[in-house]
């Protein structure tokens, strides 16, 4: 057995008194200790034995990510991962909602005794904070991160843009009407011309003096946006209108006029004129 004598440092205190002190304990300070006691006159009176085992708390490797924004419905799932000395046995997992590990409130809950938390067809009801304290023998854990869910709910289209048929140079408007919750944010309208170019924005689309090459098809697109904290993990929640078709009708165009004539009484009479 190898023995040495302790030499006091930043980390070890008191090596000549009647109190060891480690002021912050590592592995290599784990082992089987020896106290000897001496008089006045440096004679040994006691030698005493003791051994220090050191536990580690688990240690947690990836973390749940942050705030969570989803529509109604959705399945989440908040997943940690951690490791430990399997001397100090299994890990544990202990999931808490809102700060209790209470989860009776809640329906599609599975997970709770893993490092998987799963809620399947969340509601409003799931909105809240969730973290996981990672345990193991001896009372030593470890926490994760607390995660925001906030839970959304589509915007629904109340009334679509309808199929319209115009003469060249009118006026035409399209418009669009939608319900959403004002808690879940605000809405922004974008309109499309043939799905892909970018028209102005509004629950409403004025088109002046159109002409024959604006012929097409028009929709908007609903956008539920909001001040949420975790925008990182924001998710906009979209609704898409019916297209509707605009239809332009160019009146036709005289090519050929008729001419005058200077004729004869009772002589007939022919008047012609061509268009396209």
């Amino acid at each position: 057995v190898k023995v040495r004598d302790l030499v006091e440092d930043a980390g070890i205190l008191g090596v000549k008194t009647s109190q060891l002190i480690f002021s912050y304990g590592q592995l290599l300070n784990q082992g089987f200790y020896r106290c000897q006691i001496y008089n006045e006159n440096d004679n040994l009176l006691l030698t005493t034995f003791f051994e220090i085992r050191l536990r580690l708390h688990p240690k947690l490797l990836t973390d749940i990510s942050g705030g969570r924004d989803v529509n109604l419905g959705s399945t989440v799932t908040f997943t940690v991962s951690a490791t430990n000395d399997p001397i100090y046995g299994t890990l544990t997992y202990k999931w808490l909602f809102n700060g209790l590990n209470d989860f009776s409130s809640l329906t599609g809950v599975t997970g709770l005794g893993t490092n998987t938390l799963t809620l399947t067809s969340v509601s409003k009801l799931h909105q809240g904070t969730y973290m996981v304290t990672i345990g193991q023998d001896g009372n030593l854990t470890v926490d994760s991160s607390q995660v925001y869910l906030f839970v959304r709910k589509s915007p629904v289209i109340l009334s679509h843009p309808t199929s319209t048929r115009i003469d060249r140079g009118e006026t035409v408007i399209f418009t669009v009407s939608a319900y959403n919750d004002p808690d879940d944010g605000s809405l922004v309208y974008q309109w499309y011309f043939n799905t892909t170019t970018a028209l102005t924005t509004g629950s409403s689309l004025k088109l002046s003096s159109v002409q024959f090459s604006q012929r097409g098809y028009y929709h908007c697109v609903i956008t539920q946006q909001t001040d949420f904290l975790f925008s990182s993990h924001r998710t906009y929640l979209t609704v898409t209108s019916n297209a509707a078709l605009l239809t332009v009708r160019v009146p036709p165009t005289i090519t050929s006029q008729p001419s005058s004539l200077d004729v004869d009484e009772y002589q007939d009479v022919s008047f012609t004129v061509t268009a396209t």
